[in-house]
């Protein structure tokens, strides 16, 4: 019989070509379905992934698994579980940046303070204050430095020069409304008995109230009360008068903050220093101010508020009452 050769293709299984093409198709399906799967898992991770800053600058993308006070346990796509201490981590930039982009003050709030009035006419009279606040609170401390001076004349004459510094140290503990304060002030008045007043005290303090709307608490400490009265060389030690006056202070504070709505607030500071010794002898310290958000892009405000100091031993008042309109410029 003649060969053909069409007979003998013929001849080969019908069905080879069949499953290789069969073959083929299926690990493409297998290979497109894997690619989607991992770029499913990679998605989802990627979703849920958190960008983590390191303090020697670099950064990774892990899904936080657990948090702890000391560290953080995440999951990384590549190298799998692990442990990264909070040490390691970079530390969030302060709300408020240094001074002059230092380090200096970074996270404290700082403002300055100024008002003048005046009258010219039937009489003269030219009044200025100025002042600076700064201050900083975290989870382990609270602290407030303020600073006033007081100017004034009338006709030509000098009526009131006085001026104040003050710092006060609060020692937070976590979640307790129990805190311990330090305090330190320091005054001068020319037109007072006394010229140079330093005063310190510390106690416990307990804040009674504390949310976005009302602040309350109030301090119980001791302290000391240091006065200089003006030295005579002719007569250095005059026999009925004391150059230099110490006693000691019963500290009893109560400070009042009212958030009226947002950009408007109201604060009340008050504290009695009775003589320890004498009960009947004692200063009441009280501020009250107003202050209102007039610019927050350029950040300026406007504070309205009263000063006093009632001491019992001062002649002729014993009141030294200041008032006062400031603008607030924060920097």
């Amino acid at each position: 019989m003649p060969f053909n050769r069409s007979d003998s293709i013929k001849s080969e299984p019908p069905h080879a070509a069949h499953m290789l093409r069969r073959d083929l198709s299926g690990m493409r399906f297998v290979t497109a379905m894997a690619i989607l799967a991992l770029g499913t898992v990679w998605t989802a991770f990627a979703a849920s992934a958190d960008k983590i800053d390191l303090a020697n600058g670099d950064s990774i993308e892990v899904e936080v698994i657990e948090e702890t006070d000391e560290m953080l346990i995440v999951e990384h796509p590549q190298l799998g579980r692990m442990e990264i201490q909070k040490s390691q981590l970079k530390q969030p930039e302060p709300d408020e940046p240094g001074l002059f982009g230092t380090a200096i003050l970074r996270g404290w709030n700082r403002m300055i303070t100024a008002g003048l009035s005046g009258a010219q006419g039937n009489s003269e009279d030219f009044n200025v204050n100025a002042g600076i606040t700064i201050r900083n609170e975290t989870d382990t401390y609270r602290g407030l430095f303020n600073s006033a001076w007081f100017w004034s004349s009338g006709d030509g004459d000098r009526s009131t020069n006085n001026v104040f510094a003050l710092y006060q140290h609060d020692f937070l503990f976590a979640e307790s409304p129990l805190y311990i304060f330090l305090n330190t002030r320091y005054a001068y008045d020319e037109f007072q008995l006394w010229k140079h007043r330093v005063t310190g005290s510390g106690g416990l303090g307990y804040q009674v109230i504390k949310n976005d709307a009302i602040q309350l608490r109030g301090e119980l400490g001791t302290g000391f009360n240091w006065s200089s009265y003006p030295f005579d060389f002719l007569n250095p030690f005059p026999p009925d008068v004391d150059t230099q006056n110490w006693k000691g202070e019963l500290v009893v504070g109560l400070v009042f903050g009212w958030n009226i709505v947002d950009g408007q607030k109201f604060v009340v500071d008050l504290t009695y220093l009775p003589d320890i010794q004498a009960w009947s002898e004692f200063r009441i310290l009280a501020d009250a101010a107003y202050e209102i958000v007039l610019s927050e892009r350029f950040d300026l405000s406007l504070k309205i508020g009263l000063n006093n100091e009632y001491d019992t031993e001062a002649r002729p008042e014993r009141n030294n009452l200041k008032y006062f309109g400031n603008l607030i410029y924060e920097f």
